[in-house]
């Protein structure tokens, strides 16, 4: 997998106000976020939604 610097196509994400303020809080908590390897939002997003497509495709291993 290639990793790009900016995305052709970016994806805009509408978050909940406590969403976007817990995000804020986290990403200003370094101890955190370092030993999580978070470095910016998009590491936070890319890990979550990693996590998904794991659960995704354990769902439809156990379907078939």
């Amino acid at each position: 997998m290639s990793y790009r610097k900016y995305s052709d196509s970016p994806r805009n994400v509408r978050l909940y106000e406590h969403q976007d303020n817990l995000l804020d809080e986290m990403l200003a908590d370094r101890e955190f976020c370092t030993q999580k390897g978070y470095y910016s939002i998009s590491d936070v997003f890319r890990n979550s939604l990693m996590n998904i497509g794991r659960e995704f495709e354990q769902y439809k291993f156990s379907k078939s």
